[in-house]
């Protein structure tokens, strides 16, 4: 196995980290149950994305007011929101991706940014991730 090209066997994948430790990923449950949802995120997360970018472009220029139309949200929301949308819409996840979705969670789901789209949401999502995280760690641990 190549580093970082996963295989795939039962729904789950072995990939060899930076340390050569080998990482289980599982697929996306977020994907497999709900697609629809799924792709509603995935679609949001573009456009968090570029929020994300003129935020950032904004502090390059030192322009707290650069887009703020587009984007009234704090900088600290719109990046805990695009991560939490990076890792909920990969195909795959891995302990590494549960370790950012604990750290960006509560932040991202308290957002006005978040909220407004994924409110009636939040709660099966966060059922449908903490189904999987054991399987992806290999053992039961805490989320959220």
């Amino acid at each position: 196995m190549a580093y970082g090209l996963p295989v795939a066997f039962d729904g789950l994948s072995k990939q060899k980290t930076a340390t050569g430790m080998p990482h289980r990923s599982i697929t996306n449950p977020l994907m497999e149950r709900d697609p629809c949802l799924f792709h509603r995120l995935s679609a949001f997360a573009a456009a968090v994305n570029g929020k994300l970018l003129d935020k950032l472009a904004g502090q390059m220029l030192a322009d707290p007011s650069f887009r703020i139309r587009e984007c009234p949200h704090a900088l600290a929301e719109v990046k805990a929101t695009a991560l939490l949308l990076h890792v909920l819409t990969k195909e795959t996840l891995d302990a590494d991706d549960f370790r950012v979705l604990d750290s960006c969670w509560r932040q991202a789901t308290a957002s006005a940014l978040f909220g407004e789209e994924f409110e009636g949401e939040r709660q099966r999502i966060q059922q449908c991730i903490a189904a999987a995280k054991p399987q992806a760690a290999g053992k039961a641990m805490a989320l959220f």
